[in-house]
């Protein structure tokens, strides 16, 4: 399995628990990682079903830093990779990520946030693609990303954030047609008890494809479960008004999804689906995706954890009834930590995408890198 480079910033913090006072976590002041991987893939351009097999010998290195004081955190971090195929020598590449963020107390109850990404990197390998249920080629893209929140402890139980942001996706090769999304989002949070959070969020996109827009207003309620202290679960509802790229009319579906994470012992499980209206990078389209996904993860032993991931998307352009794409990626591996900072790492991966009318593009792949990283201050 390639190995990706972390696309989120170091400061980026997750959201907060409604009532749950901002802080200003602190972490270590520096950060060294550094990984080397040998890997074969059976369709390495995953362009078309008769692209070759091939190695590849890859060497990567990221360096973090980051300053806490008593009211805000911020840092910066940067890497590399060079990637080394032995024949399909074009696919040769250096590629690079960079970002800065931070977050500032203005009050006990208040907090903002501010981060900004940059990575080149493989389509196939950015996780923003992948997450979204997207297996493109092995083409070399950009991605830049700008984010900015605000979030309020208007009491303990009760909290309102705001965020922006703005995402700009390009390729290299012409077959692909890169855009951007700006988006703003207002969510209202409230726990009702100590296992139940409900919230309602409402949030405006645009998104961008050349000289064609496509305007998306989404509202949506999420309700939060605690099952003891070993499941979690979480649902979501609502809907989604949009438009098509190069049409004036809107069009309205539902969107939503559900969750569970259960913890027992050395197992972890989970579980998802989510349908969203989103711009399909790389294909030129605003689509409505449906994705599962799920993992399960068991330390074996103290230093041997298993991990096993899979996801499946379903998504069609309501402007265009030809157009089907299901993606299916599976990926397993075992971690093994020999020491302090070292550990080995072992993967087997299977991707398949079927775009009507094309014939399906298939890929496998595994393996083997060894990871360093270490801490200090």
């Amino acid at each position: 399995m390639a190995l990706i480079v972390a696309l989120g910033c170091a400061a980026a913090a997750s959201a907060q628990t409604a009532g749950e006072a901002p802080a200003a976590a602190a972490g270590p002041g520096w950060r060294l990682s550094l990984d080397a991987e040998e890997a074969w893939e059976s369709n390495v351009r995953f362009s078309s079903p008769e692209s070759p097999g091939d190695t590849v010998s890859r060497l990567a290195a990221r360096l973090d830093r980051t300053w806490s004081g008593r009211r805000g955190r911020f840092s910066l971090a940067g890497g590399g990779r060079g990637s080394l195929y032995r024949e399909v020598s074009d696919l040769n590449r250096f590629t690079y990520n960079a970002d800065a963020g931070g977050e500032y107390l203005l009050s006990p109850r208040a907090v903002v946030r501010a981060s900004d990404s940059f990575l080149t990197s493989y389509a196939s390998e950015i996780g923003a693609l992948t997450g979204a249920g997207l297996l493109l080629p092995t083409v070399l893209s950009r991605v830049n990303t700008a984010r900015g929140g605000f979030a309020y402890a208007a009491s303990r139980r009760t909290t309102a954030e705001l965020e922006v942001r703005d995402e700009r996706v390009s390729f290299d090769d012409p077959s692909l047609v890169g855009g951007s999304t700006t988006s703003a989002a207002a969510t209202l949070g409230r726990q009702l008890t100590r296992a139940d959070t409900l919230s309602a969020t409402m949030q405006y996109s645009l998104s961008s494809v050349e000289a064609e827009r496509s305007r998306t207003q989404t509202g949506y309620a999420t309700w939060s479960h605690a099952f003891g202290a070993s499941v979690r679960g979480r649902a979501r509802f609502g809907a989604s008004r949009f438009q098509p790229l190069g049409e004036p009319a809107y069009r309205t579906t539902a969107v939503g999804g559900a969750d569970v994470e259960a913890r027992w012992g050395r197992q972890t499980i989970e579980g998802r689906y989510d349908r969203f209206v989103d711009l399909a990078y790389g294909l030129g389209r605003v689509r409505v995706n449906g994705l599962f996904s799920g993992r399960y993860a068991v330390s074996l032993t103290s230093g041997l954890v298993a991990d096993v991931r899979a996801f499946r998307g379903r998504s069609d352009d309501p402007a265009d009834a030809s157009f089907e794409l299901t993606n299916t990626d599976l990926a397993a591996g075992l971690r093994y930590t020999m020491t302090r900072g070292i550990a080995l790492v072992g993967s087997y991966t299977r991707r398949k995408s079927v775009q009507a009318p094309a014939a399906p593009v298939f890929n496998q792949g595994v393996s083997v890198f060894v990871t360093y990283e270490r801490a200090w201050r």
